[in-house]
Order: C-alpha cells, then structure tokens, then sequence
C-alpha cells in the first residue's frame, strides 16, 4: 500500500478562516478571492445541504 506523504504544518500553510452570519463587505471579498491564505464562511456555506 502507497501512502502518501504528510503534509506540513505550521504557520507558514495556516490559512485566516473568517465566519459571518452577516455576510462580508465587498473589500474583504475580493481581498480573500486574491489570496490563498484567507477562507470566507458564510451562513450560505454552512448551512448549504440545510
């Protein structure tokens, strides 16, 4: 059986996840869709399959 190698951990691949209920301005949008480090969650994205 192949495994695969372990990932690093750390801050160097920690990524900024950010929840609201609210929603988030349009700043924050289009600053975390330029960046790989920042996740947005929103109510839309929890409760999806709801």
């Amino acid at each position: 059986m192949h495994r695969a190698a372990p990932r690093e951990r750390g801050a160097a691949t920690a990524r900024l996840v950010c929840f609201s209920g609210a929603g988030f301005s349009d700043q924050l949008t289009a600053a975390a869709a330029a960046s790989r480090d920042v996740l947005l969650v929103g109510a839309a994205d929890l409760y999806a399959d709801a």
